[in-house]
């Protein structure tokens, strides 16, 4: 009985939470300037893949990235050259 009790005001925090997300979620969605980006709530920039790439090059730059290709083999390369070849790719798609 003990347990139920303690279990009550849990859920209604969990509840309240999962609601206040979905509500900041949909006044985004109604939002008519799509155009902006939007922040997070603890972040003073927008959260991009190549923030992420930058970061890692700098921070841990002569780390490998491994992958296994098809064929078995594998493919190794450090998040330094991950930023240069996403760099390199940007630019040509621009």
């Amino acid at each position: 009985a003990a347990r139920a009790r303690s279990a009550g005001p849990v859920r209604a925090v969990d509840g309240r939470r999962r609601f206040e997300a979905v509500h900041r979620f949909a006044s985004f969605r109604e939002n008519k300037t799509m155009g902006k980006p939007l922040l997070g709530q603890m972040m003073d920039m927008p959260l991009l893949v190549s923030s992420l790439i930058a970061h890692a090059a700098r921070h841990a730059g002569d780390t490998e990235i491994v992958s296994k290709r098809v064929e078995g083999d594998l493919h190794r390369y450090t998040y330094r050259d991950c930023e240069r070849r996403a760099k390199q790719l940007a630019q040509a798609l621009a």
